[in-house]
């Protein structure tokens, strides 16, 4: 830590399959002190947990490997700091496999493992209250595969006081994974809560990638326009007073705007006089946004004291989805598509009816599968549609039955079918609740290369 510096933190991830060529990029040409990778989105970690069952030694990011191979090496050279939430279900394998991968070309690497994210005892020892039924957990319908507890921002400031070259961990929450290395870096409290505010704020730019850098903005004619080709991760230059220039990289594609860090501002926030995080309730109600030199610089969050309680996911696995589609073009799609949909409805009722099945869908793409009975009666006959037809079923024989049925049409169902394609999927549903902050016991593991 070198007082009155500025500290430049950059995105590698927003969630499990983002492209880490645009980490590289960052690396080579970001100038940054510290890659911040989120690994996980809501359903990924219960996927994650399912993965484990079969394989105790996966259950951390798929893309390990290649991040081990080529992004960490690089971010090493380059004296950059990594932290991330690659470990998913499997910190502890995520940890050493990582330790395995820089053993041979970079010794003496410090490694920090964040553990105690993984609440699922607590949930069976205290049954609680989940958000969205009311009820307790134990009535949810399914087998509840796992329960995660969103961790701060704390173990990752202690792991980079104890030399963290690399920081790896479970359910950390989004933005902490960058309010962690800024509240290291300016010694601020992790309870001096405008400070945590105004670096959530900055977490908040940062997490989602490229949401900040023109992702889901282009909407002509109504925005201006701008190249979607080669996007920039977005990276910030933050100053000791807790305010920052948020900026893409170099010749990209993408938009870097006030606009887009308005939108993204208001992201996921429900109120932005109470972003709740583990480690603030932020205050975005006075953020103020200047476009500087193709930068944006923004100044004016606070915070007030954090939650007492932690969130939790609770992942619950609910059977199985059985999904056939085909395709219909040129002159009368619509009348044969119309007549599929009626031929394949006849025979996937009767699964309902029996229970064997839950609920269905009978979707036509291209006319009716958004707006349902709300799309004009008006809309001119499309040349081609897509019928999709999925079902929910306990076992996976029964809804294997309804992607065959859809199969079925291109040997008895009205002429020109093609586009064949069915598949049978696991349903991971996921729940709300709740942890008193003394039930989760965080614990920092280091490990040397």
């Amino acid at each position: 830590m070198v007082e009155g510096h500025t500290v430049r933190i950059g995105c590698g991830s927003a969630y499990a399959d983002d492209d880490l060529e645009l980490a590289m990029d960052m690396l080579e040409r970001g100038d940054i002190d510290y890659l911040a990778m989120d690994s996980l989105a809501e359903r990924t970690l219960g996927l994650a947990q399912l993965r484990r069952r079969l394989d105790p030694s996966s259950g951390f990011d798929e893309r390990l490997p290649e991040i081990a191979e080529r992004v960490l090496p690089l971010a090493l050279d380059r004296g950059v700091k990594v932290i991330g939430n690659m470990g998913a279900a499997n910190p502890e394998g995520a940890g050493e496999f990582v330790a395995k991968a820089m053993h041979l070309h970079h010794p003496g690497v410090r490694i920090a493992v964040i553990r105690g994210d993984d609440v699922l005892q607590f949930l069976k020892d205290e049954d609680p209250t989940i958000e969205e039924t009311g009820g307790r957990a134990s009535a949810l319908d399914g087998e509840i595969v796992s329960a995660n507890a969103y961790l701060g921002c704390e173990s990752i400031v202690s792991a980079l006081a104890d030399g963290a070259q690399i920081v790896i961990g479970g359910r950390i929450a989004d933005p902490s994974l960058f309010v962690g290395p800024l509240a290291y870096e300016f010694g601020w409290s992790v309870t001096d809560w405008p400070a945590m505010g105004r670096a959530t704020c900055i977490a908040h730019l940062l997490e989602c990638g490229v949401y900040v850098t023109g992702g889901n903005y282009a909407d002509p004619p109504f925005t201006p326009d701008f190249s979607l080709d080669s996007p920039s991760f977005p990276l910030a230059s933050v100053r000791p007073d807790g305010s920052a220039r948020i900026e893409k990289l170099s010749a990209t594609g993408g938009l870097m705007s006030s606009m887009t860090c308005k939108l993204q501002l208001g992201y996921e926030i429900h109120d932005p006089r109470a972003y709740l995080t583990p480690d603030v309730s932020a205050d975005f109600s006075n953020v103020g946004l200047v476009e500087e030199g193709g930068g944006v610089i923004v100044s004016g969050a606070t915070g007030n004291e954090r939650p007492p309680r932690l969130k939790v996911l609770v992942g619950v696995r609910q059977g199985y989805i059985g999904e056939g589609q085909v395709s219909f073009a040129g002159p009368g799609a619509l009348e044969r598509a119309q007549l599929a949909r009626a031929t394949v409805r006849r025979k996937v009722d009767r699964l309902l009816d029996n229970g064997d099945i839950s609920e269905v869908r009978y979707d036509l793409l291209g006319l009716d599968s958004i707006h349902g009975a709300a799309t004009p009666s008006t809309a001119p006959s499309p040349y081609e549609l897509h019928l999709r037809v999925a079902a929910r079923a306990s076992d996976a024989k029964v809804a294997a039955k309804v992607a065959l049925a859809v199969e079925h049409l291109q040997l008895f169902g009205p002429a020109g079918t093609s586009g064949h394609r069915r598949l049978v999927r696991p349903v991971l549903a996921m729940y709300t609740t709740f942890v008193d902050r003394s039930r989760v016991s965080e614990a920092v593991q280091m490990l040397e290369t």
